[in-house]
């Protein structure tokens, strides 16, 4: 992964507020990727955790980010979709790091 390690601890952080799911792609998963889940945990100073298992830094080839959120209303009204995509954007821009739009997905490599 190219992208800064510190860039991508501070991403996090700040993608704190906004409620979205992420899911990594590493050098052991043979699939191409990692369940989504709902938050990230930084472990140490290399090492992320996505929800199934940490991972370190140097492993993790991309991390790919859903912006859209489902927000429940209530049980008898559909739930509301929310995108989010500008603001992870409006991040990912501020903080410099590379990233891609693939069928509504970021995807920073």
């Amino acid at each position: 992964m190219q992208t800064e390690y510190s860039k991508i601890i501070t991403m996090i952080s700040e993608l704190k507020t906004i409620h979205c799911k992420y899911r990594i792609k590493d050098t052991d998963l043979y699939i191409g990727g990692s369940e989504w889940n709902d938050w990230i945990n930084v472990w140490s100073e290399e090492v992320l955790d996505f929800g199934y298992s940490p991972q370190s830094y140097h492993n993790i080839q991309e991390i790919h980010i859903n912006p859209i959120e489902e927000k429940k209303i209530g049980k008898l009204i559909p739930s509301k979709l929310i995108n989010n995509t500008d603001k992870i954007c409006g991040i990912l821009e501020k903080l410099k790091i590379n990233y891609e739009i693939i069928d509504l997905i970021i995807t920073i490599k």
